[in-house]
């Protein structure tokens, strides 16, 4: 007997719901026991940058760090328009203001102001967590999956770094589960908006758009398949405007990248392409400050991810003809090319950098082990979220000690 579509949709709020809520059990507790009770403590505002932004509402900033990429994210959202100076202290700006999606939303729920912006994008990322686990939870029990399952949206690697970090990556996610749960064969709105969306939260985004375009394409949907590109003018027309708007302000010169960026280029991108992970594998990143032990530890998880990694594209490239009849097929196919072109050193190196451009990846071959029934595919998705949790352990351990003491 077929379960109502109505009591598939209330399990999938029921799940988003408490998954929403613990998250922001865990942020609260996070915030009270890592940064006094300072929300902005999540942005990770090293004293490094904090200098060039006095113009924003004071924050939290961690003494002699650079801290980490939320707090840019978060001088966007202060800055959307580029009205003040405060995008200066921004380290590419022109990358920053790409990824303008989370950071507009969060201007736009504080409706512009100032003391109002930093509440707001907690409640951006939070909202994107639900609304993720929520069409994760119906896309899998569409396939025959209880919409329980959709709290794994929680434990996704790029989910976890989101939440801790505020970074704006989450939202991309969202999407591509939301794409998952409306996707019918065919171009209609709901996809069509999701497709225009996807590229202002990163470019990857645009990869979305290619699996939908391939799809249409190989179902012989020409008209819908012609549609793809305009989707992609809204992030056309943001980037022309950014630009000028950039170029303008530093008397028509263009804003100058990070060291080793040629045209705003990541310097990794197209470097050591293929063989860079194995660079990296052979040369662990050393972490000095840490006790011998806990390195050696630290090193032998980034080791198995990294190997978790080079696994996922292993199995992909083996058995690419099984994942060419579906849009998650697809979506997986195209990731891989990423891997290519991400390739440098360099881009490895960083344990909250390159789990969130490969979570997608990662999370559709979980979703393959399960419909396969075949656990190697969900491998390295377990060793990336292994590593991440390493990351996060010493905070989670400082939240239990003060909710113990307290």
């Amino acid at each position: 007997m077929s379960v109502p579509a109505d009591t598939f949709r209330r399990s999938a709020l029921l799940t988003a719901a408490a998954v929403t809520l613990a998250a922001l059990a865990g942020l609260t507790l996070t915030v009270q026991a890592t940064h006094q009770g300072d929300w902005t403590g999540l942005f990770c505002i090293g004293s490094k940058f904090a200098g060039g932004m006095q113009n924003l509402p004071p924050g939290r900033a961690f003494p002699d760090s650079n801290g980490y990429d939320g707090q840019f994210y978060r001088a966007v959202a202060h800055n959307p328009w580029l009205r003040t100076e405060a995008w200066r202290a921004i380290d590419d700006p022109e990358m920053r203001y790409r990824r303008i999606l989370i950071p507009l939303a969060a201007w736009l729920l504080a409706a512009g102001q100032p003391a109002l912006i930093d509440g707001a994008y907690v409640a951006a990322i939070l909202i994107c967590l639900f609304l993720g686990t929520y069409f994760l939870a119906l896309w899998l029990a569409r396939e025959g999956l209880p919409p329980a399952a959709g709290a794994v949206f929680l434990f996704l690697p790029g989910t976890l770094i989101s939440l801790d970090r505020m970074m704006p990556d989450i939202a991309l996610y969202t999407i591509l589960a939301a794409l998952l749960a409306v996707w019918r064969g065919r171009l209609t709105p709901a996809v069509a908006v999701l497709l225009a969306l996807a590229p202002l939260v990163r470019t990857i985004g645009l990869l979305a758009c290619a699996a939908v375009a391939i799809a249409l394409i190989s179902a012989r949907r020409w008209r819908d398949a012609g549609m793809i590109p305009f989707l992609g003018l809204p992030v056309v027309a943001w980037w022309v405007w950014l630009n000028s708007q950039l170029v303008g302000q530093v008397s028509g010169v263009s804003t100058p990248s990070t060291p080793g960026q040629l045209l705003g280029l990541p310097h990794w991108l197209l470097k050591q392409p293929g063989y860079g992970l194995l660079l990296r594998i052979f040369d662990p990143v050393p972490y000095p400050g840490l006790p011998p032990a806990i390195e050696t530890a630290t090193q032998v998880l980034d080791i198995l991810a990294w190997l978790g990694m080079l696994f996922s594209v292993v199995i992909v490239t083996l058995s690419w003809r099984r994942f060419t009849g579906n849009l998650p097929g697809l979506l997986i196919l195209l990731w891989i090319p990423l891997f290519l072109l991400a390739s440098g050193r360099g881009f490895w190196r960083d344990p909250y950098s390159y789990p969130r451009a490969f979570t997608p990846l990662l999370g559709l071959l979980l979703w393959e082990a399960a419909r396969r029934r075949q656990w190697w595919f969900a491998l390295p998705l377990l060793l990336v979220t292994l590593r991440v949790g390493a990351q996060l352990f010493p905070q989670a351990s400082l939240g239990l000690r003060w909710l113990l003491g307290s």
